[in-house]
């Protein structure tokens, strides 16, 4: 069985009987291969071999042929030290492979690396002549007083391979949040890894726990592959809007008009 240790027994020993073991630990998402079945919202408690305390939120139950179940969810309460102790558990075949791709909320000394992948997101989508930001501005903007967006950052073996950067929105006609996903990029030599699809899943898990009726973004109408890979995971295009905008003199000007 996936991520059983040497010794045959269990990673994880449940409060409530039976016991798990850790396939992958991203962030806060969790997979775990248990011997008992847990439905989607219930939490569960159990510790590992150290006795450190450990409680599961369940977002997704599935039973296997060999009368196991794979559960999805997110950790609770980890300290670091916690969630070193649960990564050291997760099978070295999937730590050098996809599932070694972690996500982290970004800090404020990440800003330059934050930067860099805005750049090469625009470097990308052709439009490196409208990057002007200025990473003091950004450091502000994210992490300051008043934090306008939010940064997720994707690493594999501690090195940033990509990141998602959103921030909420409002929905008068559902009466609720919504999070806007402003930029979703991974490094080239990165893709195909699955990368994009856990920054993307991350988001949706906020969107449903920050009780947000949707999850949005824009895609550039040339980037088939993009528009394949969202189409893919539920998404569609809203053909009947159009998006207006107005920002630099336009705006100063718009601002400065007599009403």
């Amino acid at each position: 069985m996936t991520g059983d240790r040497a010794d045959g027994a269990w990673a994880i020993a449940w409060v409530k009987g039976g016991g798990a073991n850790v396939v992958a630990l991203q962030g806060d998402a969790i997979t775990l291969r248990s011997t008992i079945a847990s439905p989607p919202g219930s939490r569960i408690d159990g510790r590992t071999g150290a006795a450190t305390p450990v409680r599961i939120k369940v977002h997704g139950c599935k039973r296997q042929d060999d009368g196991t179940f794979v559960i999805d969810g997110r950790t609770v309460d980890f300290t670091r030290e916690t969630r070193a102790e649960i990564a050291a558990l997760v099978p070295r075949a999937a730590r050098d492979g996809e599932a070694g791709a972690g996500l982290r909320a970004a800090r404020k000394d990440d800003v330059p690396t934050i930067a860099a992948l805005i750049r090469e997101l625009a470097a990308f989508e052709k439009l490196e002549s409208e990057v002007t930001l200025d990473e003091a501005e950004l450091a502000k903007h994210l992490f300051g007083e008043t934090r306008h967006a939010e940064v997720t950052l994707a690493e594999v073996d501690g090195a940033v391979v990509g990141f998602a950067l959103y921030f909420h929105s409002f929905s008068t006609f559902l009466g609720k949040p919504g999070i806007y996903l402003e930029d979703l990029f991974v490094r080239p030599e990165h893709r195909g890894k699955g990368i994009g699809k856990r920054l993307l899943v991350h988001l949706a898990r906020l969107a449903v726990e920050r009780g947000c009726g949707r999850l949005e973004w824009a895609v550039l109408d040339w980037n088939q592959r993009a528009i394949d890979f969202y189409r893919a995971h539920g998404a569609g295009p809203l053909d009947e809007w159009t998006v207006f905008r107005v920002t630099g003199a336009k705006l100063a000007t718009l601002a400065a008009s007599d009403v």
